[in-house]
């Protein structure tokens, strides 16, 4: 008798919650959910956190030409540069679905995949690896909170590919992170148990908050309805792009022995720059929490049947240096990444030997100019699905 008035419950409460969130279901809106697509780049490059947290928005913009790029906040913090994806690969049939901004981290990233995976028509996808990541204990969980898509977790839920086991794992480690936030530890705990009273609310939720990430999406997205028609050249002619780039780069990373964007260190580091000197010798890059995160990330990616281009992206050797960090620390980040791809038999582009190239970084951690051209001149040699 429990148990009947335990599923009654859950029916009725399914029925509750759903019809609640009808009125997000406007003639309008629905139009546009089922038209979420559009025939140009202006999602795939779209850098609101909305885009980042829909799972619609971002399925249904990723064509067979479209490569999946996985990052934290070099993925926008040069997107106005003409060498960036969202100027230099601008077309129909080659372009970049981008997915982060800061604090997006090893987990975020395993949960996104692990939510858009089966719908991707494209089954390769690319992770660029920030060290800084690995600092102390990984992600804190209040960038964890303000970067976490109850969207993406219940689609990753619902996936039939991903093992209950690496399920577990994620669901954990979302718990550990979530302590001081009841909703998401309690709508986790149903998860895990998964009951017949959990199976009901997770069905209703997960359609709440389909409606609740489309919608934020769709009122901070102005809609483009152009065409792009354009089609990638069949040869890039990447010397004179580098040559290009290098030009600008002498003009605006010109008044510092660094090779930094002018505007960047003179607001960055400038005023105290003697200070600086030594500053990061402490720094180490042992985080067992975020290696762990990284390898679930690869387990979600194998079960999926995604291959995996990992982007180790090094510091500005310069700026390292002057800052003291460690080169033992540097030298075991290096080989716990390369560790890593080998033991999961992944490709792994490594630009730890560009630390001290000119203009390779914009700053002391993001890609520059000539970062940003050899990173998609590596992107479109390693995705050809």
């Amino acid at each position: 008798m429990k148990r009947l008035k335990a599923l009654f419950v859950a029916i009725i409460l399914s029925l509750v919650i759903s019809s609640t969130f009808l009125h997000f279901y406007t003639k309008k809106e629905k139009k546009e959910f089922d038209e979420l697509s559009v025939q140009n780049n202006s999602i795939r490059y779209n850098d609101s956190p909305n885009k980042y947290k829909s799972h619609d928005a971002i399925t249904k913009n990723i064509g067979k030409g479209t490569i999946i790029l996985l990052g934290s906040s070099e993925l926008i913090v040069t997107n106005d540069w003409k060498e960036h994806p969202k100027q230099f690969l601008d077309y129909s049939d080659r372009n970049i679905m981008q997915i982060g901004e800061g604090f997006y981290q090893s987990l975020i990233q395993a949960i996104t995949l692990g939510s858009i995976g089966e719908k991707s028509p494209v089954k390769t996808v690319n992770l660029i690896l920030s060290m800084q990541w690995f600092e102390k204990n990984g992600i804190k969980p209040e960038a964890f909170q303000s970067r976490f898509s109850i969207d993406h977790l219940y689609n990753l839920y619902k996936s039939e590919k991903i093992s209950k086991e690496t399920k577990d794992k994620i669901y954990n480690r979302i718990l550990e992170l979530s302590k001081n936030n009841a909703i998401v530890t309690k709508m986790v705990e149903g998860l895990k148990r998964d009951n017949t009273l959990d199976k009901a609310i997770n069905k209703a939720n997960a359609e709440k908050y389909k409606l609740i990430a489309n919608s934020k999406f769709l009122n901070s997205y102005h809609r483009d309805d152009s065409v792009n028609d354009k089609k990638a050249p069949e040869k890039f002619d990447w010397e004179k792009a580098k040559d290009e780039a290098v030009k600008a780069a002498k003009k605006d990373s010109n008044d510092n022995k660094f090779f930094m964007f002018n505007e960047y260190f003179n607001k960055n580091f400038r005023k105290n720059f003697a200070k600086l000197k030594g500053s990061a010798k402490d720094t180490k890059y042992r985080s067992e929490e975020e290696y762990g995160d990284l390898q679930l990330f690869l387990d979600v990616a194998r079960e999926l049947g995604f291959k995996v281009n990992l982007i180790l992206v090094p510091l500005q050797g310069h700026w390292a240096d002057y800052t003291g960090v460690p080169k033992s620390e540097i030298e075991y980040f290096y080989k716990r990444i390369r560790d890593i791809s080998a033991k999961n038999n992944i490709n792994l582009i490594d630009y730890s030997n560009y630390s001290y190239t000119r203009y390779f970084f914009k700053d002391a951690t993001h890609l520059g100019r000539l970062g940003l051209l050899q990173l998609q001149e590596d992107l479109l040699k390693y995705n050809n699905d």
